[in-house]
């Protein structure tokens, strides 16, 4: 009886530092999790959310060092401010064309002011794409750029 209780405290010592490890280096290269030696596991850094394990997986396909990995976040943290500032003006023009159709007469020029501010928005979203995608080019290797580009052209979800 006492052979198996102790056998069995062995079995959960061993199964909790499993656990422990695979959390604490998560389950790719190196020993690091998904962002690097951050050491928090289970996608990397806790200021970065859990909705990056995407962004994380993709990363790991490209073998990026933790210096790469913060420039490429760093990066795409700037697109997202760009498309937060661009998403109250899109707010702001969905509701005048909201206004153009609701009222009594239909007009023009207030939909010709909210198509202006749509094609503006457009503008800036698309040089703070440019920009991202020259800030990332620009950190991987050659390598790293044809993993990259099979990724887009053949779709990400199907690889991750």
């Amino acid at each position: 009886m006492f052979l198996g209780f102790l056998i069995g405290t062995i079995c959960l010592i061993a199964l909790v530092r499993v656990l422990m490890r695979r959390r604490w280096y998560g389950y790719h290269h190196w020993g690091y999790a998904h962002a690097g030696p951050y050491g928090s596991g289970w996608g990397g850094p806790p200021w970065h959310g859990r909705g990056r394990g995407f962004l994380f997986s993709i990363l790991a396909q490209l073998e990026a060092t933790p210096t790469q990995e913060k420039a490429i976040l760093g990066a795409l943290d700037e697109l997202k401010d760009t498309a937060r500032e661009l998403r109250g003006t899109m707010r702001d023009t969905r509701g005048d064309v909201a206004r153009t159709v609701r009222g009594p007469a239909f007009d023009e020029s207030a939909l010709a002011a909210a198509s202006a501010r749509i094609d503006e928005s457009t503008r800036k979203m698309r040089a703070a794409v440019t920009s991202t995608l020259g800030k990332i080019h620009s950190v991987l290797d050659d390598k790293q750029r044809r993993t990259l580009g099979e990724l887009i052209e053949s779709g990400w979800a199907a690889r991750c």
